[in-house]
């Protein structure tokens, strides 16, 4: 195993209290975690189904006979952080795709009743067969990259 991510829920602050129709300027109290009944009344911006993370939240949602429909379904986790961080709904990402987001403020993290979700990131290969210069080279390139890899500013929303 190369790396455990947690995956999360995140969304344009501001978003699940316009949601819930809360007032604003209720800074310091923490909304209590949203519901899965409530998560589904959500826009989201998501993998496509059946993808690994995408599908533990449909597999957990399905526990309360709760399907979502997305507004968005697409590969790309760029784009999904940029529609997150625009207000288009909310997205279910690895924590170090959306971390720059996280940290300028452009996502905040949605709280929710739902049980944590972590995935392993593994690269499995076959140790008793040759590795050649080129497959060596990028298992360490891999490993390296795993050991400090940092999410950048992913871009603006241009509303």
């Amino acid at each position: 195993m190369l790396r455990e991510e947690e995956i999360v829920l995140v969304a344009q602050p501001g978003l699940i209290a316009r949601a819930r129709k809360e007032q604003p300027g209720t800074a310091g109290s923490t909304p209590a975690p949203l519901s899965p009944t409530e998560l589904a009344t959500l826009p989201f911006v998501l993998t496509e189904r059946g993808e690994s993370y995408r599908l533990e939240l449909d597999r957990a949602l399905a526990a309360y006979d709760i399907a979502l429909t997305p507004v968005v379904e697409t590969g790309n986790t760029e784009t999904l952080v940029h529609l997150a961080e625009c207000g288009v709904g909310v997205a279910f990402l690895p924590r170090f795709s959306v971390e720059g987001a996280l940290a300028a403020g452009t996502l905040e993290l949605v709280q929710s009743e739902l049980a944590p979700v972590r995935m392993a990131s593994q690269l499995f290969y076959h140790q008793k067969k040759w590795v050649s210069p080129l497959m060596a080279a990028f298992l360490a390139t891999v490993r390296e990259g795993f050991a400090t890899h940092k999410m950048g500013q992913l871009g603006t929303c241009s509303n």
